[in-house]
């Protein structure tokens, strides 16, 4: 089974614009500090995911159904509020797969 792993490689100009848009509108500068570092969380998570796919042998896919989905809606929805409930909606999916990844491997970094 092939898992997608590229979270990291993903175009964040779309999400950047987004929050910089949102700040402007709300008066709210360090808003694009936050965002900075959501993004960088998300692509951390990528990567360890990534690195221990590669550790276990388990090919990466570059894309797939949902991804595209997810990918497509953030592109086309340039409201930041928009754009969050689908990034929450994805989070709480990633917690039951991350909570079952945990069941099947020791690794700390996952």
């Amino acid at each position: 089974m092939k898992h997608k792993t590229n979270r990291s490689s993903c175009d964040v100009r779309p999400l950047r614009a987004a929050a910089k848009q949102y700040a402007e509108a709300h008066g709210d500068p360090a808003f694009l500090s936050a965002g900075e570092l959501f993004i960088r969380e998300e692509q951390r998570h990528g990567a360890a995911l990534g690195e221990w796919l590669d550790l276990v042998g388990i090919p990466r896919k570059n894309r797939d159904l949902g991804d595209s989905l997810f990918r497509c809606c953030r592109s086309a929805i340039p409201n930041y509020a928009v754009w969050a409930a689908v990034v929450v909606m994805v989070e709480a999916m990633a917690g039951i797969y991350y909570a079952a990844v945990k069941q099947m491997t020791p690794c700390p970094r996952l």
